[in-house]
């Protein structure tokens, strides 16, 4: 069942309570220099790149902006602005994870902490399932996984494999990918 709300907008009657987010708030100069640290030292993205971001909290969630969006933050309450910036981290205050957006944002940047795939690796990840290696101790938490130098996600290592973190909708759906492999071994 959907309803309008007050902005004449369509949701589902259980999401109306979902969607209320509290207002973006720009970070203090001290939480905004622990993520930065965080992310250097995590990811090895460099200091000088992370000071040219803005950093908004809101929820758990930290959310990037640049300055001509900051300056869109408490303008008349006329306009109805549904998010500002890019999520890019999740419950950055307890184990911080990197979103996947901000990850393929960030690409070339990220230069610690992350696993080059092989290709039948990058298939396995396509499809959602879990990617063993032997190279488990080496990495911290969350890792970016890239193929060809390119970020294809975030994972996990759960018992020396590397679990998705990879949205559902962005996953390949297993009998939509083994017709899709069954048309290129025919042709």
């Amino acid at each position: 069942m959907a309803t309008k709300n007050k902005h004449r907008r369509f949701f589902r009657l259980q999401d109306e309570d979902r969607r209320i987010d509290p207002d973006p708030e720009e970070l203090g100069k001290i939480e905004t220099k622990k993520l930065q640290i965080y992310l250097n030292e995590t990811y090895g993205i460099a200091l000088d790149y992370l000071e040219s971001l803005i950093l908004l909290k809101r929820g758990k969630d930290i959310w990037i902006t640049n300055k001509a969006a900051k300056s869109m933050i408490g303008i008349g309450k006329n306009l109805n602005i549904n998010s500002l910036g890019l999520r890019a981290l999740r419950n950055a205050f307890e184990v911080p994870k990197m979103t996947t957006n901000f990850a393929v944002f960030l690409n070339d940047k990220i230069t610690k902490n992350y696993y080059e795939m092989t290709k039948e690796q990058l298939d396995e990840f396509t499809r959602g399932s879990e990617i063993k290696i032997n190279a488990a101790n080496e990495f911290k938490n969350y890792l970016i996984l890239k193929y060809n130098k390119e970020v294809y996600g975030v994972g996990i290592i759960n018992n020396g494999a590397i679990k998705s973190q990879v949205p559902k909708g962005r996953v390949l759906k297993n009998q939509l990918s083994k017709e899709i492999d069954l048309e290129v071994e025919e042709d």
